[in-house]
């Protein structure tokens, strides 16, 4: 999976070369609005499906900061019933391999097949993430997150929890487990 970061002033530039259409346009244009015009988020995620349509979106928040948005408030922007709104994910810095492939399995239990993801910031560059197979660091280190997660807001983050046990179940049949 390649992750591209986008400057935020180059979001229309880059909807045009992507081929974006007008309505994922006013939707990710909401979306950014809502998390980084109020700087909830240091980046917003968004993903689409091989045919070009936006499938889902993920704020990238860092660990310090409990965002007062609901992704939920968020689900049907625009009427498009086809976004998935995915709770915040946090972050100390910026997004690390490992933290790539947490992503990456979050969005699969989202019936996203991509292979592209955008990030939506103030920075640019591009983030190549190899998520077969998984490793057992991968799920230490989405395990750690997720206590850390808790000790801070104390709530539990389901998207990356659902996102660990098929991490394990990955890893448990490629090495022979039963």
């Amino acid at each position: 999976m390649k992750i591209k970061e986008i400057k935020r002033s180059d979001f229309k530039k880059k909807a045009i070369q992507e081929r974006w259409t007008v309505n994922d346009v006013k939707i990710i244009d909401e979306i950014l609005k809502t998390w980084l015009d109020s700087s909830i988020a240091c980046s917003v995620l968004t993903c689409f499906n091989d045919n070009d349509d936006l499938h889902a979106y993920m704020p990238i928040i860092y660990d310090n900061v409990v965002p007062s948005v609901q992704v939920k408030d968020l689900l049907s922007a625009s009427g498009n019933l086809k976004i998935i709104g995915i709770e915040p994910y946090p972050i100390s810095q910026m997004i690390t391999k490992q933290e790539g492939e947490e992503i990456c399995y979050i969005l699969r239990q989202h019936y996203w097949q991509g292979e592209e993801v955008f990030i939506l910031s103030d920075n640019e560059q591009v983030l190549e993430i190899k998520t077969k197979p998984v490793s057992l660091e991968t799920i230490k280190h989405a395990r750690d997150k997720i206590q850390l997660y808790k000790l801070k807001t104390g709530k539990t983050h389901t998207t990356l929890v659902r996102a660990v046990e098929a991490m394990q179940r990955e890893y448990d049949e490629i090495s022979g487990f039963a």
